[in-house]
């Protein structure tokens, strides 16, 4: 019901089910992600902490929470969660690597890295794993090591068009244009509705200083997503460099009629 957006149903099944049972680990959970799907984060961080309290040892459940707590600004709450989290140290790949986001978005990149190390040891091959040891030597300002873990990531799992993106985002940044070009236009090729591959496209084309190319692509994405504000200031911004300063116009006005604090 939930993934129908039936969320009014699915809210009286479970409050149903806690009624009868107040320690319903799996209907606490269930509840919390109803509630966030809701945009109800302060309920969310509830139910989460219900299902936690319960069973302090699921790691899954505690980062869920970590995460509604960052939203709703409790930082005094996060902090000792997440040390705890870190300090277990899971060796599960996909667990470690949630965990490691969220240590890193707290700038905590010592415990981010080891718990990653540790993850990356028992996995080896997980590009997932890869993937966020790129971004932690990225933050710490390190392109090459960055650049090495994310290329062995992108050949591990070709399939992952997000990977291939961003490592073609990160040869572009590093100056290597054609090698980023050619693998966003790989991605096209698998995946033509790709809108965060149209947009790249666009920005590398703006950067190698082909205007009229950089609208091409940007009108392509914005079309392809037209609630998203990016590709339509792209564009507005693609237009100036053409000189149309009558369409730029027009589409920062709509940008702005979609997000007036942009």
């Amino acid at each position: 019901l939930r993934a129908l957006d039936r969320f009014d149903e699915a809210d009286r099944i479970l409050t149903a089910l806690l009624d009868g049972d107040p320690r319903s680990f799996g209907a606490l959970i269930e509840q919390g992600h109803l509630r966030r799907q809701r945009a109800d984060h302060a309920g969310a961080a509830k139910a989460f902490e219900a299902a936690a309290a319960i069973e302090p040892q699921h790691i899954g459940v505690s980062v869920e929470l970590v995460r509604e707590l960052i939203f709703l600004k409790e930082l005094t709450k996060v902090d000792p969660i997440l040390r705890s989290l870190s300090e277990r140290n899971p060796t599960d790949p996909s667990t470690a690597t949630g965990i490691a986001h969220i240590l890193m978005e707290r700038h905590w990149l010592s415990e981010a890295e080891a718990l990653l190390l540790n993850a990356h040891q028992n996995a080896p091959t997980n590009a997932s794993v890869l993937l966020a040891l790129s971004r932690l030597a990225r933050q710490r300002g390190n392109r090459i090591a960055g650049l090495r873990y994310l290329s062995i990531a992108a050949e591990l799992d070709k399939t992952n068009l997000v990977i291939q993106l961003e490592l073609a985002a990160e040869l572009g940044a590093q100056g290597r244009t054609d090698e980023a070009m050619e693998l966003i236009r790989a991605v096209i090729a698998i995946d033509d509705q790709n809108y965060s591959a149209w947009r790249q496209l666009g920005l590398h084309y703006r950067s190698t200083g082909e205007p009229q190319q950089a609208k091409g692509a940007f009108d392509t994405a914005r079309k392809l997503d037209p609630s998203k504000i990016d590709a339509l200031v792209d564009l507005a911004q693609a237009n100036l460099a053409t000189g149309d300063l009558h369409e730029a116009d027009r589409l920062l006005v709509h940008a702005l009629a979609l997000e007036p604090n942009h």
